[in-house]
């Protein structure tokens, strides 16, 4: 009974804490065009409500275990470093030598986050992180 009550405690603790996966996808949103691409289909309400663009195009994508441990992903020459759990994540966006973004989110699972901002072709780079 007592290897029971172990072992729920240690399952709670890892879905609460830890133990899930972290998606990154580097989108560029413009105006040329419309429509959100197809791998986007599960962030596409968070891209047109809080962006003013017409279509969303993915680029690059890239994930990462939570909690993460310095973990870098490069995305179409960003690179992206994240550290720590899902609860307070440092995430740090680069392009080549120069830091862009450096902030601490908090995730909630199937909640995306939009960071970036970046300009691109008349429109502009965002990278969306998703909890899982």
């Amino acid at each position: 009974m007592r290897y029971a009550v172990l072992l729920v405690v240690f399952l709670a603790t890892n879905v609460a804490f830890g133990g899930g996966s972290l998606s990154m996808r580097l989108v560029e949103a413009s105006n040329a065009g419309s429509g959100v691409d197809s791998h986007l289909r599960d962030v596409a309400s968070a891209l047109k409500g809080q962006l003013p663009f017409n279509s969303y195009r993915l680029l690059s994508s890239g994930g990462a275990s939570l909690p993460a441990g310095n973990t870098k992903t490069s995305l179409s020459g960003y690179s992206v470093t994240c550290n720590g759990p899902q609860n307070a994540l440092k995430i740090t966006i680069s392009h080549g030598k120069r830091t862009l973004v450096s902030t601490t989110a908090s995730l909630r699972n199937g909640r995306p986050i939009l960071l970036g901002g970046f300009p691109s072709n008349g429109g502009k780079l965002i990278i969306v992180f998703v909890a899982r």
